[in-house]
């Protein structure tokens, strides 16, 4: 397995080397490796084999252009105080989910109608996620997503799926995992000034915010609107 540093400029197209062989690759986050992975069944189904993924999960995303994933929520869950893609960077730094269609809706990134996405602060993590957003455009699976287009990078954490260890933390543990499901790369971000801890979980409906995890910078983030936004 290659490591490659995010800074490294030569990421990009490492990435989408390593995806020609393997649907499947880390990336390191601040207090946590996941897997990243193409939006569509072939990613799927790397996940699903790399994860050993038990019925029930749900993958993420990763945001790239803030624009597409503003697009995916259904106009009438938009939250008013959040009314273009441009007021999505109050919320950088955390996980949002969002309502893209009913809640009978679900597929392997819809839990009943629902998408969860990371927000990364802007730098060279956003800068990777942008641009395979991009490379993905021609092989995205719309039915991913409720039949629209999207084309960011699936996320979820790496671990074997309901592992009573959670989500791997330890470097060494990382890389026995990824030789062992033959991952051909891992991105390090250790050189990145990031806050440790997982990051926050925010839901955003019509009538407010809901925290359904605190993590890093939620305080912050809470800073940037009125105090009535954010729900009880």
């Amino acid at each position: 397995m290659k490591e490659i540093d995010i800074q490294d400029s030569s990421v990009f197209e490492e990435v989408m080397k390593a995806f020609e062989e393997n649907p499947v690759i880390l990336i390191q986050f601040p207090d946590v490796f996941g897997l990243m992975a193409m939006p569509n069944q072939i990613g799927i189904k790397g996940l699903d084999e790399t994860k050993n993924r038990l019925p029930g999960k749900y993958y993420g995303s990763v945001v790239g252009r803030v624009e597409k994933f503003f697009g995916l929520q259904e106009d009438s869950e938009r939250l008013p105080f959040l009314k273009g893609p441009g007021d999505f960077k109050l919320l950088e730094g955390s996980i949002l989910r969002v309502r893209i269609d009913g809640p009978e809706i679900n597929s392997a990134a819809v839990c009943e109608g629902t998408h969860q996405s990371l927000l990364f602060k802007e730098g060279p993590i956003r800068s990777l996620f942008q641009k395979l957003e991009e490379a993905f455009e021609p092989i995205a699976d719309s039915s991913l997503f409720g039949g629209r287009s999207f084309s960011a990078p699936l996320c979820t954490s790496a671990n074997i799926s309901g592992h009573e260890n959670g989500s791997i933390v330890d470097l060494d543990v990382v890389r026995t995992f990824g030789r062992q499901k033959r991952i051909p790369l891992l991105i390090r971000s250790e050189s990145l000034p990031v806050p440790g801890g997982s990051f926050p979980i925010l839901t955003l409906q019509k009538n407010g915010i809901s925290v359904q995890r605190t993590g890093p910078g939620l305080e912050e983030i809470k800073a940037k609107f009125p105090s009535e936004i954010f729900l009880k």
